[in-house]
């Protein structure tokens, strides 16, 4: 489960990178951007975080929907039940982990923009936007973690669930555990 809960973990920080490299690159090319002279390829931005999420979240979809039909038919039933109980609990302890980390890393950047004046004091001007530029960051992959992986936990519990649910008559009748018993 925990790999699981690290390939979407994966997929938020991968498109994280890749948007902030995206964002640099147009800034690059086109510097007036930061002045508001010139508007953002917003387009592109979007591209990236749609196409890498879906094709980034292929595996742990296929994994969770196979994964308790498949151990259910070696197993039984009673391997399904006892599977969806732990995936319950790993998945609510990684969802709230995930929501309260991603949370705090926004709200550490809301924090650093009230207390600019106050950094700026002890720190210079340089040094805030450093530590401003590394909150922006920070916000971008916590934005991803409360905004996808835990949502993608509670839709990960749903999913095997109900498969769970359709496919348990099929494992029931036809287990391996039960012929090895017999």
């Amino acid at each position: 489960m925990h790999r699981l809960s690290g390939a979407m973990l994966n997929a938020v920080c991968n498109n994280a990178a890749k948007m902030v490299d995206e964002v640099r690159r147009q800034i690059k090319e086109n510097p007036a951007i930061m002045s508001y002279e010139a508007k953002p390829d917003y387009k592109a931005c979007i591209d990236i975080c749609t196409k890498h999420a879906i094709s980034d979240m292929k595996l742990p979809v296929l994994v969770s929907l196979l994964s308790p039909i498949v151990g259910g038919l070696v197993f039984g039933p009673l391997f399904v039940g006892g599977f969806l109980l732990g995936t319950i609990l790993d998945s609510v302890v990684m969802a709230t982990s995930t929501a309260n980390s991603g949370g705090a890393w926004d709200n550490a950047k809301k924090y650093i923009k009230s207390m600019k004046a106050e950094l700026v004091a002890e720190f210079g001007e340089e040094r805030y936007k450093e530590i401003h530029d590394a909150s922006i960051i920070g916000d971008t992959v916590g934005d991803g973690y409360k905004d996808v992986v835990g949502p993608n936990q509670d839709i990960m519990i749903k999913m095997m669930a109900t498969v769970s649910v359709i496919m348990l008559p099929v494992i029931n009748a036809f287990n391996l555990f039960s012929y090895i018993v017999k």
